[in-house]
């Protein structure tokens, strides 16, 4: 099976990579359900027993986890091939093939997450690659009433220096933890970045100076 999908709330001029937004997000916030700019995905699925398998092909919104991989505006390829033990996502996004005299053009990205599940617990493990790698680590589990969740990322040619203390400062990594009482839902959270970490090739961010993307 397979769908194509449009997106037309805003117009976007490739060739200068410029865009005219059609909604203004200050009049009604379109944005955060149609994100931005000009979408279109062709997605093909196919089911062989446990094991099913989907193919993106061009706008790949997707995330491994919050530190190594996490944009919504980039185009590419994604490939999934999901069972009941094991994800594994294989994600490519090409450099332009007609690169433009004059404008800073980032390389191609290779990324690669694999993740097991035991019961309600999932242990995942993420590489991306964009002109710096970017390694994850990352543990889940779920109950009744309660779940908790860990993240760990590094760039190691961030790192000054090879010691312990050196690769500290280029790692991230976030807790979080949900219980719920009754009809109340009760989180937590604590993160820490390093100082050194750079997820700038595969984390979208944006001018506010806080963690926190616009959408």
């Amino acid at each position: 099976s397979g769908r194509v999908e449009y997106d037309f709330t805003d117009t976007r001029d490739f060739l200068t990579d410029t865009e005219i937004q059609d909604i203004e997000q200050d009049v009604f916030d379109f944005d955060r359900f149609f994100r931005r700019g000009f979408h279109s995905v062709l997605i093909i699925e196919e089911t062989a027993g446990n094991t099913k398998n989907i193919l993106n092909l061009g706008d790949v919104p997707t995330t491994f986890t919050s530190y190594t991989f996490d944009r919504i505006d980039m185009a590419g390829i994604r490939w999934d091939v999901r069972s009941e033990r094991s994800d594994v996502m294989v994600l490519m996004v090409p450099g332009p093939l007609n690169p433009i005299i004059g404008q800073d053009v980032e390389s191609s990205g290779v990324g690669l997450r694999q993740v097991t599940k035991f019961g309600n617990s999932k242990i995942g493990a993420s590489w991306y690659f964009r002109e710096t790698p970017i390694l994850g680590l990352d543990a889940e589990t779920n109950f009744a009433n309660y779940g908790l969740k860990a993240e760990f990322g590094l760039t190691p040619k961030s790192a000054l220096k090879r010691d312990i203390r050196s690769r500290a400062d280029a790692t991230a990594s976030v807790f979080k933890a949900f219980r719920t009482v009754g009809d109340t839902i009760i989180r937590a959270e604590a993160f820490r970045i390093g100082p050194r970490y750079d997820a700038s090739h595969a984390v979208t961010d944006n001018d506010d100076q806080d963690r926190y993307t616009d959408n």
